[in-house]
């Protein structure tokens, strides 16, 4: 009897120490979940994009809904990222991508990124399509939330354009623009454009002319194919303006094309929207002296173009991933959250926003409104990316380089090129 009176004992104890454990387990839930603001998740981005996160995430965190939202800054060349998705380790819980280069992520690390379709589905007409076909995976879902577009158009200095009598209205085609570059340069030796010749840092004004067009970099078998209509067309315009001096080197594409505004070298940019918020915040001087216009068009095309724009991702390994969701909803699919956002000069790819005053009131910096200015602009045509245009854009590069550097024959350097990033693709299938 004693001995199964111990054994009742041992059991008793075993028995309290498990329901205090339960007890304490039950209690430390109830208190997380009562107390959502433990809940932390990182969100990664660059440049004016991190600003607006930065901004946005202060006032999401001040509701204390789900959780915190931490903002870090990364450069965007995906340094830090790359090696996080290809060992899908240390992935932060939402991280910033161009939305050119997301279907190559989609397509090489594509195990590593949640599934927001449900967040997406229901509002899939309310955002741009040009945006929107960039984020859907081969299984028709939808891997990331698309945040802002770059529809183009032509800011110009109002004051040195007008000083060398050109009239911006009557500037509709290419050629046009090439003949007002000459005006320009020859009547206030500024000019009319800007790129890098080398090609190493940016090809974006080639981008701008070639997506004006529709351009595909695959022929019909689904081959790279560079050497097309829509990209002599373009490198044509960048040549001219080269030749006739009407043109301005930056080899640092970034860093120098603000200096040369600044200076007052480069006076008229066809560029994104989302570089007005790089104008505000640099070129603090040049405020109230400058105007848009639509972009020239080559004949038979449209006048939009869309250059850049970003998308929002999470990871799959994210342990908040209704915080995520919640957050990219506040951040991306809300009029406050896109009133932030455009004051920043992201213009966003959810329509709806577009009611918003925020596009609809004078900007200080402008003097006008830009979202009057470039809404009519949004509905850019959509271009096929491709599951490796990473490698694309690498080869691209060096070819514009060469054609432009040293004197390389356009159709030979397009199509070398496009046999290395040909060879590059199939070694990784």
């Amino acid at each position: 009897m004693k001995q199964k009176k111990n054994y009742s004992l041992i059991s008793f104890i075993v028995m309290m120490i498990i329901f205090s454990v339960s007890a304490v387990c039950s209690c430390s839930k109830k208190e997380t979940a009562s107390n959502p603001a433990e809940a932390v998740i990182h969100v990664v981005a660059w440049n004016d994009a991190a600003d607006a996160l930065t901004a946005i995430a202060k006032e999401y965190n001040e509701s204390g809904k789900l959780g915190k939202v931490i903002v870090d800054y990364v450069d965007s060349n995906y340094t830090k990222l790359t090696p996080a998705l290809v060992s899908g380790m240390n992935v932060p819980d939402i991280f910033q991508a161009q939305n050119r280069d997301f279907p190559a992520f989609m397509n090489k690390y594509g195990s590593v990124f949640a599934d927001l379709s449900d967040l997406i589905a229901p509002e899939k007409t309310n955002f741009e399509k040009a945006a929107l076909a960039q984020v859907i995976g081969k299984d028709g879902k939808y891997y990331a939330v698309p945040w802002d577009i770059g529809p183009c158009a032509w800011m110009y200095r109002k004051d040195i354009f007008d000083k060398a009598g050109i009239d911006v209205s009557k500037v509709e085609t290419w050629d046009d623009f090439i003949q007002a570059g000459k005006i320009l340069k020859e009547k206030t030796g500024t000019y009319i454009w800007g790129f890098c010749y080398n090609g190493s840092t940016s090809i974006d004004e080639l981008m701008l002319l070639t997506y004006q067009q529709k351009v595909s970099y695959y022929d019909a078998d689904g081959k790279v194919n560079f050497d097309t209509p829509e990209m002599l067309r373009g490198i044509s315009v960048l040549k001219e303006l080269q030749k006739n001096g009407s043109a301005f080197d930056i080899p640092d594409a970034w860093n120098d094309r603000i200096k040369a505004i600044n200076e007052g070298k480069i006076t008229s940019l066809p560029y994104a929207v989302w570089y007005t918020g790089t104008m505000k915040n640099s070129m603090k001087d040049l405020k109230g002296k400058w105007a848009i216009a639509p972009l020239p068009s080559f004949k038979g095309f449209g006048r939009t173009a869309n250059i850049g724009g970003s998308i929002l991702a999470v990871s799959v390994k994210t342990k908040h991933l209704e915080l995520c969701k919640d957050f990219l909803r506040f951040a991306l699919m809300s009029d406050r959250g896109n009133a932030i956002n455009f004051d920043y000069g992201l213009f966003t790819s959810y329509m709806p926003s577009f009611k918003d005053p925020a596009y609809h009131i004078d900007d200080p910096y402008f003097g006008f409104s830009l979202g009057q200015a470039f809404i009519p602009e949004a509905n850019a045509p959509v271009i096929n990316f491709g599951p490796y245009y990473t490698a694309l854009q690498a080869e691209l590069q060096t070819a514009f380089g060469q054609i432009f550097t040293q004197s390389a024959d356009p159709s030979s350097a397009l199509q070398k090129a496009a046999e290395r990033a040909q060879k590059e693709i199939d070694s990784l299938q």
